[in-house]
Order: structure tokens, then C-alpha cells, then sequence
């Protein structure tokens, strides 16, 4: 059985810098976990870096495991998934992420090979069955891993410093949340550095 994390972003400020998270990311696998990393929420011409940062990050935060890292690619993604233990979906589009995993088609089955699926802030709407978008300002549609609405970087004041919209009405978005689809899905409210595990 996949067990699933669900964290709210802005791993990089959290108080931990994020080693509970990658702790519970790793924690009972054997001591040379495969994770698996995956960018499908940021443009490609960023992925290497991407990856070259948080490799040192999550190897730092877990030092009792000798972590042994890849990085997703479309393509090559269903014969990853029969390799690595763990998958690490970093955040960004959460559309665009989304829209790359259906593309696979067999996408629930291609993620229950893994043992951990984590996904951080768009990752966590990936996962859910919805997910109020920061970006979009709207209820997005999940894959439905996690059987619940999820708002991720829940009060956070840095969105609309820069955005001519302006800062997130949060109340506006808990309700339009609320509203959505199903009212007995439970709301998953994720303030950023937070997460929750399933499974």
C-alpha cells in the first residue's frame, strides 16, 4: 500500500527546512532508499538545477540514509516507477503537473509502484481529489489519491505581494472550497512547512 504526504510548500522556510517531512518521506524504507524526483510542475529548463538543489537538501536532512537519487522523466516514467521507492513531486503548475500525469494514461497504477508519493504544494493537489490553485485562484481537479480538498500555503501572506490581484482572500477561498463538489470531502488546511500523511 502507497502512503501519501501531503505538504503545504514553501519547504525551504519551514522551521526545519523540511527534514520531518523528508524524515517521514524515507522513514522504513531500507537504508538506501530510491527517491525519485519529479519536476513536471516547473518548466524543463530548470529541472537540473532543480534537482542538483534538493538532492543536497534531502540527503541533508535524512543523514542516516544513504539516499540514491533520479530525476523523472515523462517518457522514461512507467519503467522508473518499478525502480525507485519513493516519488518527490516539487511544486509549481499545479495544471500543468496534473495535465502530464494523465497524459500517461494508466497514471494510478503507474503511482501505486511507489511505496511514498510526496507531493509539496502543487504536488499536494496532484494528489488530492481537489486543491484551491494560488495561482489560478480557483478549485482545481486532482487525481484523487487522497480522498479530500486541499489548500495548500493556507494564510500565507508572500502570494499577491507581487500579483496585481493582490493578497489571497482566504476566508473567499475556504468557502469556495467548501462549496465544491462534495461538502462531506474533508478540508485539508496546510499551512506552509505543515504537511499530513495518508496511508
Amino acid at each position: 500500500m502507497t502512503k501519501y504526504i501531503l505538504h503545504g510548500g514553501d519547504i525551504r522556510n519551514s522551521s526545519d527546512e523540511g527534514k520531518a517531512f523528508f524524515t517521514d518521506m524515507v522513514d522504513g524504507l531500507v537504508l538506501k532508499p530510491k527517491v525519485l524526483m519529479c519536476f513536471f510542475a516547473q518548466p524543463k529548463s530548470i529541472w537540473n538545477d532543480k534537482y542538483m538543489e534538493w538532492r543536497v537538501r534531502i540527503a541533508a536532512s535524512v543523514p542516516r540514509y544513504s539516499v540514491q537519487f533520479g530525476m523523472a522523466d515523462l517518457k522514461d516514467f512507467k519503467e522508473q516507477s518499478e525502480k525507485y521507492d519513493v516519488l518527490f513531486v516539487y511544486g509549481g503548475d499545479a495544471s500543468m503537473l496534473i495535465e502530464a500525469l494523465r497524459s500517461l494514461g494508466n497514471y494510478r497504477e503507474v503511482l501505486d509502484r511507489f511505496k511514498v508519493v510526496a507531493g509539496s504544494s502543487a504536488g499536494a493537489i496532484m494528489l488530492s481529489k481537489f486543491g484551491w490553485d494560488c495561482n489560478e485562484r480557483k478549485v482545481v481537479e486532482g487525481l484523487g489519491f487522497v480522498p479530500a480538498k486541499v489548500l495548500v500555503h493556507f494564510e500565507s501572506e508572500t502570494y499577491g505581494k507581487v500579483d496585481d490581484r493582490g493578497p489571497i482572500d482566504w476566508q473567499k477561498a475556504w468557502d469556495e472550497m467548501a462549496a465544491f463538489d462534495d461538502p462531506a470531502l474533508p478540508i485539508l488546511e496546510l499551512h506552509e512547512g505543515e504537511f499530513e500523511s495518508y496511508g
